[in-house]
């Protein structure tokens, strides 16, 4: 299973006053490049290029090039996430991260058993692959479920003319619960690029050890990149409709 495809933005100047958020939802090419040379976009969302570079001690040239090579000239202009509806961006997240993230858990809880049955006794660190697989989808799975039967629904309905479900400031606390529970998963994301050492397979491994660690790194990757969608557009979008 591959992640759900990107949703490119048109190329032109980069501004290297943008926030790292931006930067990166603009397209996947561009969130890896900004990962590859340190710059935590999922984390300091909020941070431009240029000061995040600074902290880092990163040459904001080197990164403004390569992320002008990341996308082909020829991707086509797509949406921009801070100018659409709230709409359009919870369906992205509920159809696409939601969806892909339930898929691929049930993949991976399946192909790390197979796994650790036949090469654990020689590779111990899948053992602690298969406990943070199994912590992911304790975390997440969850987590979903309270964004769409809870939180999701009262920000629709706080849009709608119809009466509010609840006081506004109501939203507050599930929002802040949520962004609570992004950092969890977050950390749980750490342990696992360090158990799998980047999601390197050693030189003997098998083509189902591959797989596997080809799968955790695609689900990592998207689930930052939905981590990031919410907390830099969806939550602070759905917290100002509310007057919060």
């Amino acid at each position: 299973m591959e992640s759900p495809p990107p949703s490119p933005v048109a190329a032109g100047p980069l501004d290297r006053d943008l926030p790292l958020a931006r930067i990166a939802l603009r397209s996947t090419p561009e969130a890896r490049v900004l990962e590859g040379h340190g710059l935590a976009f999922w984390r300091e969302g909020d941070r431009s290029l240029r000061d995040a570079c600074r902290d880092i001690g990163r040459d904001v040239e080197s990164v403004e090039l390569a992320l002008g090579t990341a996308r082909p000239p020829t991707s086509p202009p797509a949406r921009d996430w801070w100018a659409v509806s709230v709409d359009e961006v919870l369906a992205r997240v509920v159809d696409g991260h939601h969806a892909f993230a339930r898929a691929m858990l049930s993949r991976l809880e399946e192909a790390v058993s197979r796994v650790v049955a036949r090469h654990g006794h020689s590779h111990p660190e899948l053992i602690v692959v298969e406990h943070l697989v199994a912590a992911l989808h304790d975390e997440l799975l969850p987590h979903f479920a309270r964004e769409e039967q809870v939180l999701f629904p009262f920000i629709r309905h706080a849009r709608s003319s119809a009466p509010a479900l609840a006081p506004a400031s109501d939203a507050a606390h599930p929002t802040r619960t949520m962004l609570a529970q992004h950092s969890g998963t977050t950390e749980l994301l750490d342990e696992l690029v360090e158990a799998t050492d980047r999601f390197a397979p050693p030189p003997t491994a098998s083509p189902p050890h591959v797989a596997l660690y080809r799968d955790l790194a695609a689900l990592r990757e998207d689930t930052l990149l939905h981590i990031t969608l919410e907390d830099s557009v969806l939550f602070p979008r759905a917290l100002a409709a509310s007057g919060l």
